[in-house]
């Protein structure tokens, strides 16, 4: 994982999102328990988010991360891991009945069962 002491990260990170349009976290770092303190977002404390990079965290729980947090107050777009659970679900469904699910209904149970379980809290 990340370490914020790794020295020259932040400045080959910057000078790599500045030629990039996209960051896509698939790792558990800011995942519900572990989504707080340092090692809760593979951006660093110390580095601004670039407005222009797109992040999509890929964890649904908690729904903003701490990583999709810091982008949007950098006022970047983000994505959570919802818009992909959903359609994952949606396409289980249909292998597993042969039948289309009501996409409707699936995104209103997952974000019922998000908020449930205290992921919409933060």
């Amino acid at each position: 994982m990340y370490s914020q002491s790794t020295t020259g990260l932040p400045t080959t990170l910057a000078v790599e999102a500045a030629c990039s349009d996209l960051l896509v976290n698939t790792t558990p770092a800011g995942m519900w328990p572990h989504d707080e303190g340092p090692e809760a977002s593979l951006w660093p404390e110390v580095l601004a988010f670039p407005p222009h990079l797109l992040a999509y965290d890929l964890i649904y729980r908690p729904k903003e991360t701490k990583l999709l947090r810091q982008a949007r107050l950098a006022e970047a777009v983000t994505i959570n891991g919802v818009q992909m659970l959903v359609p994952q679900g949606e396409r289980a469904f249909k292998l597993c009945t042969g039948q289309s699910p009501l996409l409707e209904v699936m995104w209103a149970a997952g974000e019922q069962a998000l908020e449930a379980t205290g992921a919409d809290s933060r």
